[in-house]
């Protein structure tokens, strides 16, 4: 499988996500909100890329992106309890914690860099 991953500005997104993952044939896409600091870039890319393969088999990228489309009011879609592919999300926040903490960033500094895109 080729895999793809571009930090891009914040409004270039399809939708209202810092991180977004889709398939262009059998390529991979990831697209990452440009935060301003690569280890937040880095750790969006991760969280993406483990959901999309634990994704791959069980939940169909159209039923992640029908689910997250669908509720913009959530702050965090995978998290919900609704959410098709919550497993794969809350595993890929696990991944993306457990990388924060080898990269020794503080975790309150990326979750407020995402939290500025959103304002």
């Amino acid at each position: 499988m080729d895999v793809v991953i571009r930090v891009i500005p914040h409004t270039s997104q399809r939708y209202r996500t810092v991180g977004d993952w889709f398939y262009e044939g059998s390529k991979l896409v990831i697209h990452v909100s440009d935060t301003g600091d690569w280890r937040s870039d880095l750790l969006v890319a991760i969280h993406e890329l483990v959901e999309a393969v634990l994704c791959k088999d069980k939940v169909p990228q159209q039923v992640v992106d029908t689910f997250d489309m669908m509720h913009p009011e959530l702050g965090e879609p995978g998290d919900s309890l609704m959410a098709p592919y919550m497993h794969e999300h809350c595993f890929s926040m696990a991944v993306e914690r457990m990388v924060c903490a080898a990269l020794r960033y503080p975790w309150a500094t990326h979750e407020e860099l995402l939290n500025r895109l959103g304002d």
